[in-house]
């Protein structure tokens, strides 16, 4: 039997945008990128609050 691998774990997140400026009621989406590329579970969730 071949060696298996243990399943790698998510150990950063990157933005493609490092600021965001957003008149109100205007959308935006940002991209994730997590590192190592081949980590197991790649799932996240986000919430970001806007003060005016």
């Amino acid at each position: 039997m071949g060696h298996l691998d243990s399943p790698k774990s998510v150990t950063g997140v990157t933005l493609d945008k490092t600021t965001l400026s957003l008149k109100a009621g205007a959308n935006a989406t940002l991209t994730a990128s997590v590192t190592p590329t081949d980590a197991k579970d790649k799932t996240g969730k986000s919430t970001i609050t806007v003060t005016e």
